[in-house]
């Protein structure tokens, strides 16, 4: 999984994925601090946890998916402030930003895109395919 994306835009996403709030032994609340699953494929990049899925637009290399801590992730992503775009990629047991690497588990290079959301098509070299209008605007060329 190979891809590149705005940094504003992922930390957003992943900031809407509240985790829930529990009580320790004490009675004490503290927050859950759960996974989230990460699917890069087609022109996206989805994360979804808490029964909860947002994506946005990315330049996509190499599709796949992976789960990762979700508190610390976002925490790696904030620390990269002002940088606009991030480079990320993963493998076997890491993924990359930048020159960060955090550990994940469940890697695969197969991905699809989460239930509800319809993955852009574009070309084997990563460019959206002409003549197909993006989805909710309207036909390329004028209204028809």
């Amino acid at each position: 999984m190979r891809f590149t994306i705005e940094r504003l835009a992922l930390v957003k996403m992943i900031e809407q994925l509240k985790g829930e709030r529990l009580r320790d032994e004490q009675g004490k609340m503290k927050r859950d601090e759960g996974e989230l699953r990460l699917i890069a494929c087609g022109a996206m990049v989805f994360v979804e946890a808490n029964g909860v899925t947002a994506g946005g637009e990315a330049l996509v290399m190499e599709e796949g998916s992976c789960f990762l801590p979700r508190v610390r992730f976002l925490a790696a992503l904030k620390s990269f402030a002002p940088k606009r775009n991030l480079h990320c990629g993963a493998d076997g047991d890491w993924l990359r930003v930048e020159r960060f690497e955090v550990r994940m588990r469940g890697y695969s290079p197969h991905a699809v895109a989460p239930e509800g959301f319809t993955p852009f098509p574009v070309t084997p070299n990563g460019l959206p395919m002409r003549g197909e209008p993006a989805p909710g605007r309207g036909h390329p060329g004028g209204a028809r």
